[in-house]
């Protein structure tokens, strides 16, 4: 897993390079507006994957301040930050059993280095 923070904090300072923050806060507002109404759903999964991304690369992170939200950082569970709200809200529905088995999960992928390939297609 921390080769992938890895990845992303690269990717986070070659998006610095080129000032891509500066205008960020003038693009999201038109992209959002631009997938309200767009009818075809490629074209809005496409929209809102660049405004994750955006989001993301520019430090629009979420404050996981709420008790729910603690509570999966005080189970271990790692990259809150780079969840979207109803990822969050499905973890916070898991049990404390199914949360301690996803850290454990987090732990291996992290202690052996594995890709998403070696997960079956599926980073935590």
């Amino acid at each position: 897993m921390s080769n992938v923070y890895a990845g992303f904090e690269a990717d986070r300072a070659a998006v610095a390079t080129i000032n891509f923050c500066s205008v960020w806060p003038t693009v999201k507002p038109i992209l959002q507006q631009l997938a309200s109404v767009v009818k075809n759903p490629l074209v809005k999964i496409a929209i809102r994957t660049v405004i994750g991304a955006g989001d993301a690369y520019c430090g629009a992170t979420k404050a996981v301040a709420n008790p729910a939200s603690e509570r999966l950082m005080k189970l271990g569970l790692q990259g809150l930050d780079y969840l979207s709200d109803d990822q969050i809200t499905a973890l916070e529905g898991m049990s404390d059993a199914d949360l301690s088995t996803l850290v454990q999960c987090q732990k291996a992928i992290d202690g052996n280095n594995l890709t998403s390939d070696e997960v079956g297609g599926c980073l935590f």
